[in-house]
């Protein structure tokens, strides 16, 4: 995570604002485009404040990123009323995702929250890379579960932020895979207590190897519930451990950003950093314990019971990815939003009364801004937003196309994975019972044959034919 940048407004200022600007965790939410801020306050302005320019570090508002700047100036603008986030849409990914800007007056330490929510690209939304929020704007409470679910569940979800860990949070890559492989080991010996050495397999459903029944259901979600407790407390070390303490002479200009910032960020780091050798301590010896004895039990089963406890691992598994994790972020996303949801109904009365009063002013004095200058780059950015939403839909059609193909794939597996290969072979026999049936002849004077050889055998009183005089004494 990158220390609080400098913006330098004014040589030589003495009023300091700390600023921190929250990115989105969704996919290409960081931005590669140089950013500027308009500042709008009672006494004074700030235009065009260059947040991040041409090669600078690409760490300034990547994904799920909550950067702090540190804005001098000569003096204080007053209560602020609106900003305006702008980007010149360069780089490879310019797409932008803000969540909200947080300035403090540090000398004041009087504070403003803009809430955004929303992008700032040419082929999303709207498709405007310029927005302007006033002070007294509040998101509604879907806007606020939308942001809030998608940084918990990157944060959150101890699988999905392996891959999708926020570059703001200290609990890193390495400590949240070593997390998921207790969970996996721990689940795999809680599993295999619950199996003898001998029984047979009541699965109803099979997919490829694995048979399942609601007994590795039961197996599966009683296992999740043993192991829980001992991985909740190992990722709680990791998590709640504060990072090792740097060099703070070097940063003693961006203290009050480095705060705000872990405001903002809400780490939570409450124990000492030696807490996190007590959780890799306990992951260690999880794991070990773990897999230890897992191959010890393997030793004494067969293949039928070795079938069962994969399922059950399954079961337990997919149980804590796609339940347990998302219920928990989703439980604390709804508490909280509706909690600040409740604080931002008063706020929002007033906004509407004063944002009806400012658009009045504002349609008044509209015909001023019809400057060439902004007409051909409104023009521009038209011919680039046409082309950025087709380059978007092309990449939706493919995904489109690819998921359906494997859609297609696994349900082909699923409804013919149980199907023996001898019930073709029954099917043909019973529609062609009597095969080559069309080739057999009858003959009238083969009756008279056949009847002939019968009376040898089979002694009558008479026997008589219609149209037939042939008798069995003959």
């Amino acid at each position: 995570m990158c220390p609080p940048k400098l913006v330098t407004i004014v040589e030589e200022g003495n009023y300091f604002y700390d600023m921190v600007i929250s990115t989105g965790v969704w996919k290409h939410s960081g931005t590669t485009a140089n950013v500027t801020l308009n500042i709008k306050g009672e006494v004074d302005e700030l235009k065009l404040t260059p947040l991040r320019g041409k090669d600078e570090s690409s760490e300034i508002f990547a994904r799920g990123s909550v950067d702090g700047f540190v804005l001098i100036t000569n003096e204080s603008l007053g209560c602020l009323k609106e900003i305006t986030l702008e980007h010149d849409n360069s780089g490879d990914n310019p797409s932008w995702f803000v969540e909200k800007v947080v300035i403090r007056d540090r000398q004041t330490e009087e504070q403003w929250v803009f809430p955004i929510n929303r992008w700032l690209a040419l082929e999303k939304d709207d498709g405007q890379i310029e927005v302007t929020v006033d002070n007294q704007s509040s998101a509604s409470f879907s806007a606020q579960v939308r942001s809030r679910f998608g940084r918990k569940i990157a944060d959150g979800h101890l699988w999905v932020s392996v891959a999708g860990k926020a570059c703001s949070s200290s609990f890193t890559r390495v400590q949240r895979a070593s997390c998921c492989l207790s969970v996996l080991f721990s689940a795999m010996i809680a599993n295999a207590m619950f199996y003898n050495t001998g029984g047979e397999s009541d699965g109803a459903i099979q997919i490829g190897p694995f048979k399942f029944s609601w007994r590795q259901i039961v197996v599966g979600v009683q296992s999740g519930l043993i192991v829980a407790p001992v991985n909740i407390l190992i990722v709680l070390l990791f998590k709640s451990s504060r990072p090792r303490k740097k060099n703070v002479d070097k940063y003693k200009d961006v203290d009050g950003a480095q705060r705000l910032v872990d405001e903002i960020s809400d780490t939570g780091c409450m124990l000492p950093h030696f807490c996190v050798y007590i959780g890799w301590f306990l992951c260690f010896v999880t794991t070990l314990t773990a897999a230890t004895f897992t191959l010890f039990y393997s030793l004494m089963w067969g293949k039928e019971i070795a079938e069962q406890w994969l399922a059950s691992i399954l079961i337990s598994n997919g149980q804590d990815i796609f339940v347990v994790q998302p219920t928990k972020v989703m439980v604390a996303v709804i508490i909280i939003s509706l909690l600040f949801s409740k604080n931002n109904k008063s706020k929002s009365r007033d906004a509407e009364e004063e944002s009806e009063e400012r658009d009045a002013y504002d349609n008044d004095i509209d015909f001023l801004s019809d400057d060439p200058k902004q007409r051909f780059k409104q023009s521009l950015l038209e011919k680039m937003r046409t082309r950025s939403k087709k380059e978007a839909q092309l990449t939706d059609m493919t995904k489109d196309i690819v998921l359906h193909l494997i859609f297609m794939f696994l349900l082909a597996i699923v409804c013919y994975g149980n199907k023996n290969e001898n019930r073709y072979l029954m099917t043909s026999t019973m529609r062609n019972h009597f095969r080559k049936f069309d080739l057999v002849r009858f003959e009238f004077d083969n009756l008279n044959y056949y009847c002939s050889k019968l009376s040898r055998c089979v002694v009558v009183p008479s026997c008589s034919f219609i149209g037939l005089d042939a008798g069995i004494s003959k």
